[in-house]
Order: structure tokens, then sequence, then C-alpha cells
């Protein structure tokens, strides 16, 4: 972790800026890793805390004195914009949440919403007169094709 105190304003957007990965680099890291705690356990969790935290641990479980001495460190305040936030992303994203329904639209025509981060966008918006559709395929809606 970087510490600055007033920072000169043009090194500001540098400071600021999230390191990026793409999607292609990050997953199969993910998976290794998940792959490595699921097999492994708690040696895989010591491995990497060491790795990615520069923590060695001896004990996975934190004590209740652990706990609460953790507890008592923590300003009110932080204690109480953290709860606020937490709150905030709980609501807001529970609000996203949606049951996915397929619907036959016409025989053989099966229509879903699906929701899916992206990480660049084109649009194109139409402004002729020729129809845009296409048939999907009949039978299963993982079978159809996204339009």
């Amino acid at each position: 972790m970087e510490l600055y105190t007033y920072p000169e304003e043009g090194k500001w957007a540098e400071i600021c800026k999230r390191p990026e990965i793409s999607r292609e680099e990050l997953f199969p890291k993910i998976r290794v890793i998940f792959q490595r705690v699921k097999s492994d356990g708690n040696t895989a969790l010591k491995y990497y805390t060491k790795r990615f935290d520069g923590v060695q641990l001896d004990e996975i479980r934190c004590t209740a004195d652990g706990i609460a001495a953790s507890d008592r460190s923590v300003p009110e305040k932080l204690k109480s914009d953290i709860r606020l936030a937490s709150e905030n992303i709980r609501r807001f994203h529970s609000s996203q949440r949606t049951e996915t329904r397929y619907i036959e639209t016409s025989p053989g025509v099966v229509c879903w919403r699906e929701s899916r981060p992206v990480e660049k966008v084109g649009l194109y918006i139409p402004g002729g007169t020729a129809p845009l559709f296409k048939c999907a395929d009949a039978g299963h809606p993982r079978n159809a094709r996204r339009l």
C-alpha cells in the first residue's frame, strides 16, 4: 500500500487510476485459486494469505478476543460509514436480481432476458426500412441464436 500526503493536484488522476486486467487474463488465475482452495483447504488459504497479503498465518480461525480487539481498534465513525456503504451496495444490487423467464412468443421461438457484464459496447441504430429480425432455432432456449 502506498500512502500519499497532500499530493500535487497534477498527480491525482494517476494516483486514483484503478489497475486494469483483462477478463481473459483474470479468470484462469481465479479458477486455479478456487480449485486449490477447494482441494487443499486451509493449507491453500495460508499459502495465498502469505503470497497476496504478506502475512504468515499459524491459525485460520480468529479468537473471540482477537475479534473484540479488532473491533475496538476501528473508530466508530468508520464503522458507521462502512455499514452505510454496505447497506447501499446491498440495496442497489438486490434490486438487480431477476429470475430468468423463458417466453415462447411463437411456436419454436423462445425469448428471454439475460444480464451480463460487457467490456466494450458498439451500437448501430438503423435509420433504414429493412426488416431487422432473425429466426431462433426450435427446441430448448439454450439452443436459440442470440440476436
